[in-house]
């Protein structure tokens, strides 16, 4: 909406903001945003009757007198016993003087300062309790830590000494079949060549009572050179 409408704020005697619509919308209803004049006010209403001043005192109902505010408590779950009676107090008896008043007073205040004090000491006393389970149950943690920290340290190093044992057992077998594969025949160049026994002859019976010859010992022949390296035996060369 353009116009004269727009940006056209206006405030009323109470400092509300107004808008044209919104005050014309409250002509038409009968209200108006403009202080009241004087002839606008009605007069105080008139009346015959004006009452008369009660000076008379009640007897026998002591009067409520209020002292200096008792300090509320910060320690405990009694607050609402601090407080006692609202802190008032009544007026002295009949038969009672100011000076018996305030020791009574003192008295009270004696009493509420003894339940604070307990009360304190007993908030200190669960302090103290929660502080020492919160220590024990740190020290706990931190034994079960270490603990924890020492089995796996000490499960590690099994690990360490069982894999260098198994590392030294498999060194040793590879030692092993290296030593075997060196100190085989075919290893050095060599033709295996199983030694043969040779049938043995037949000796004639002893006669004459003449010492038995030794038999010579027989061994296999020695293979050559070109039997080795190209499988030719004597009787081939023959």
């Amino acid at each position: 909406m353009r116009g004269p409408v727009q940006a056209a704020w206006t405030y009323d005697s109470a400092g509300r903001n107004l808008h044209p619509i919104d005050e014309a919308a409250r002509r038409l209803m009968g209200i108006t945003s403009e202080p009241l004049g004087e002839s606008r006010i009605a007069p105080p209403l008139t009346t015959g009757y004006e009452a008369e001043p009660n000076d008379a005192v009640e007897t026998g109902r002591p009067r409520l007198v209020s002292l200096h505010a008792v300090p509320e408590a910060s320690v405990g779950t009694r607050g609402a016993l601090d407080s006692l009676a609202d802190r008032t107090y009544d007026e002295p008896a009949p038969g009672e003087s100011r000076l018996e008043q305030e020791e009574r007073l003192l008295e009270h205040e004696r009493r509420e300062h003894e339940l604070r004090e307990h009360e304190l000491r007993e908030h200190q006393l669960r302090e103290q309790e929660l502080r020492a389970h919160e220590l024990r149950e740190h020290q706990m943690r931190e034994r079960e830590m270490r603990e924890h920290e020492l089995r796996e340290h000490q499960r590690r190093e099994q690990e360490l000494v069982e894999r260098e044992r198994e590392l030294r057992a498999q060194q040793a077998r590879e030692q092993a079949r290296q030593l075997e594969q060196a100190s085989a025949p075919e290893a050095r160049g060599v033709a295996h060549h199983p030694t043969v026994a040779l049938p043995r002859e037949e000796e004639p019976p002893n006669s004459g009572g003449k010492p038995k010859p030794k038999a010579k010992s027989r061994r296999a022949s020695v293979p050559s050179w070109d039997e080795i390296l190209f499988g030719a035996t004597r009787g081939d060369e023959s």
